[in-house]
Formats: structure tokens, sequence, C-alpha cells
């Protein structure tokens, strides 16, 4: 409460006592009837202390504590102010948030990225957003436990696009603005979990009822959406989320690139229910058979595309270079035309076999930067392109194989997606959401093998809603 008025209220009451002594008795002169009983029993107080000390005396006793009152609450208040002035700042080494962070990946990003960190160290001295309520610094209902975000499924029966809570894809932001960086870049999409699945998980969180969260990479954004029926329309200039086969982000869009992570509905479960996790696996994701698709043959024509537009940064000879051309003027002809989820025959499937074997032996450099191991690493590439692609795609999916994924590949091969895991260390840091490398999603963080991608945010924000508080790390593992 405010200073002032708790002064105020400790001067008025004092002195409307006095006041009702030096006019009492006031019970025969009430207006309506009904106050006669409760005047009457002050009247009798006011009797009993102006006999000990006159009326006047009594009067002006309480008039004068008043005064007293309203003068210590002044004091005090002053007190506890010219203290804190002279108290220390707390010392923010005390609890440092880790130093690592990738940079972005071209001058334009790391200048509007430098400009935010600037924005963010002048603001540390301004005048808080008030909060609708007292919040803790810390919540034990928030660090008891994390929730885990397991991928569903494929059900080629049901529709893929109708869940709630997603990895990838695009978001449903409704009337929300889609977020941009500093340099005015829309953001990559990441995920959007729906609060009614969190509260079903977790009862009793201070999240709203209602909405879900949505979150963005590059810079970091964390928004709160209705979550409208209809998926948000890419804005223009989005950047590429990631490169097929290749790693999240890249810094300049190529043949390889996608501007949207693979769709992958989750459910959300709590860390401690281990009946529905499904046993952590040893290896990353591969083809167990002989199938070569269509797809994986464009694939390996983009691979090719790709590593000739970069031949001027890798000091390809103009042999190679031209070597490289001539190859991929032969792959356009041999895949032209080709409905994508077909398997190739024996024959066509050897002629991709043999074509891979020579372009190691011509060009080995080329080869270890920018070439599949083999037909294997495309097949497999092509299946997590089909497990979350359209019907006819996943339809073409071999029983085997989409079995196989669906008991075997619906979490991350080293760490979880999770939600509210506690920051572990002193600081009252909540991991809103964790993100792994993930194969499947085609999530390889910058730099990292087996790094995490963790949206943090304050206690105090959480608790209040203030979304916007919430920042991005890329951890190593």
């Amino acid at each position: 409460m405010n200073r002032a008025v708790t002064a105020a209220i400790a001067f008025a009451i004092p002195t409307a006592l006095a006041a009702y002594i030096a006019f009492a008795p006031l019970a025969a002169q009430a207006p309506l009837q009904e106050l006669a009983p409760p005047l009457g029993l002050l009247d009798d107080a006011a009797y009993r202390l102006s006999s000990i000390a006159g009326s006047e005396a009594a009067a002006g006793a309480f008039a004068a504590l008043g005064v007293v009152l309203a003068l210590l609450v002044a004091l005090v208040g002053r007190g506890g102010r010219e203290q804190r002035a002279a108290s220390p700042a707390p010392d923010k080494g005390d609890t440092p948030r880790p130093a690592w962070r990738p940079e972005p990946h071209n001058p334009q990003d790391r200048i509007a990225s430098l400009r935010r960190r600037a924005h963010a160290e002048s603001l540390a001295g301004s005048e808080p957003v008030p909060l609708p309520y007292e919040a803790p610094v810390a919540s034990p209902a928030i660090a008891a436990g994390s929730l885990v975000l397991l991928r569903k499924p494929r059900d080629p029966g049901r529709d893929w696009f109708d869940d709630g809570s997603w990895l990838g894809g695009l978001p449903r932001l409704g009337t929300t603005p889609w977020p941009r960086g500093q340099n005015g870049a829309p953001l990559p999409f990441a995920a959007q979990i729906d609060f009614a699945e969190i509260a079903r998980a977790r009862p009793g969180l201070p999240l709203p009822a209602t909405g879900s969260l949505a979150f963005f990479l590059g810079e970091g954004a964390v928004v709160a959406a209705s979550q409208s029926p209809a998926f948000s329309d890419p804005p223009s200039g989005l950047p590429p989320a990631f490169e097929e086969g290749g790693t999240a982000m890249p810094a300049t869009p190529g043949p390889l690139s996608r501007h949207f992570f693979p769709f992958w509905p989750v459910a959300i479960l709590p860390k401690d229910d281990a009946v529905s996790l499904p046993a952590p696996r040893n290896t990353p994701f591969h083809a167990e058979g002989e199938t070569l698709w269509w797809h994986g043959a464009v694939h390996l024509g983009n691979r090719l595309r790709a590593a000739a537009q970069k031949g001027a940064d890798e000091n390809l000879s103009a042999d190679t270079a031209e070597g490289l051309r001539g190859v991929i003027a032969a792959m356009d002809e041999f895949t032209a035309g080709r409905d994508l989820w077909t398997p190739l025959s024996a024959d066509e499937a050897a002629v991709i076999a043999d074509l891979l074997d020579e372009l190691r032996a011509a060009y080995p450099a080329v080869a270890a930067r920018h070439l599949p191991d083999g037909t294997a690493d495309l097949a497999a590439l092509s299946l997590r392109t089909m497990v979350t692609g359209a019907p006819e795609a996943v339809a073409a999916m071999p029983d085997t194989e989409l079995a196989r994924i669906n008991a075997e590949y619906r979490a991350p091969l080293r760490r979880n997606h999770c939600m509210f895991a506690p920051a572990g260390d002193a600081s009252a840091e909540i991991v809103l959401l964790q993100l792994a490398s993930d194969d499947m999603m085609e999530w390889r963080w910058p730099g990292m093998a087996d790094g995490v991608a963790q949206f943090r945010i304050g206690s105090e924000a959480l608790h209040a809603g203030r979304w916007h508080e919430a920042w991005l790390e890329f951890r190593p593992g």
C-alpha cells in the first residue's frame, strides 16, 4: 500500500474517535432508528473515557495519537528508502547466465543482435512493469517437475493437422502478429503448445485456461495466441528454417532450403510417467529396407546443385565445377517428371548407387562435404519426409517402416523436448520450453551435435504472463 495513504489512515482513525468523543452522545440524534444501538455502545465508551480524563482531554489525546502515528509511518517509509539507496546492487555474478550463445550468421543479423542486447541493458534501471499481485521469487509448483513433449504416432486414418500442440509446420496465430527480429525479418516458427493440454498434464500451474504459446527461433520470441482454427499465412521475407538433411537456420538460402520444419503433433506427459515414455534408443534414424524413392534421387541432385553454388567459397577448380554442372544436368534429366513417392526400380536404384561411387572417386573433397554416404541415407531422409508429409506421402510408406517409426522414433536421440524444467542453477529462471537436437525434426542446432534450444523466462514474468520477457539460448550438450 502507498505510504501516503497509510499515513492518512493512521491520522484519520484516531482523529475521528476524538471528534466522536467531543460531540457524544449521538445515539439519541441518530437519523435512523437502526443506528441507535451501535451508536449507544460508542456513546458508552466515550462516557467512560470522559469520566476518566474529561471529554476535552480524551479528545485531545486521540487527536495527538493520530498525528504521532502519521509521523511514524512517514519516518519508517523514508528510512526504508534510504536503506535501499545505501545498499549495494545485487551482484549479478552470483547467478550468471551462460556466456555461450551462437552469434548470428551474417553481419546484418549480428549488428541487430548487438543493438538488441544494448537496448535490453539500457532498460535495466527503468521502472518495472506493475504485477497484478505479489509474485513469489520461485515457484514450487513449477519446479516440482517438467513435462515431456512426445511426438504422436502417425495414423493415416486421422487428420494429422488437427491437434492442439505441435512442433514445426506453421503456427495458428489468429490476430497475433508474426514476430520479427531487430532487422525486421520474420522469425522461423518452432512450436505451438495449448494451455489446456498443459493444464491436463500439470493441473494448478499459473497459466491461462485458454489459448496457446507460440515459439519462434532466430533471435527468439514467445507470443500468446488465441489459436485460430486456420494456420497463419507465412509472411513475405521469411528466412529458411533448415536445409534438408543439413543444418537449421542456414545463413543463406539454397537448393536444399525449406521454410518450415516438419510438422509433428505432440502429446504432453509428466516426466515421471515412465510407462508412457518410450525406451531411449542408441542410434539415429536409419532406413532398414532397400527401397529408394524418387524423392531421394531429386534430393541428391539438389545436394550437387548446392555444392556447385558453394564452389566459389570452397575454391573448387574450374574442371571440378564444370564436371559437377554436367552431372547436375544429367540428374535433372533422369528425375524429370517423376512422382516423388514412387520407388525406383532395382536398375534405377543401381544407377544412383554407381553415380555416388563415381562422384566419391572423382571429387573426394566435394563428396566428403556435401554427399550422402550411400543410398540408405537417401532412403532415410525420404522416410523422415514422408512420415510428416501429405496423405499421399505417408500412404507410400511401407507398413513395417511406419510401425517402426511410431514405436521407436517418437523422442529425440539423447535429450527430451520438455517444458518447465528447472534451470539447474540458483536463479529464479524457468526453462519454459526445451527443444533438443532431433534428426526427425531436422533440428541440428548451429555448431552443436547434442545441444538444445531453451526458451527461458523469469519466475515473476511467467506468473504475470509477460511472455515477451522470455529469451532464447542455445546450449551445447
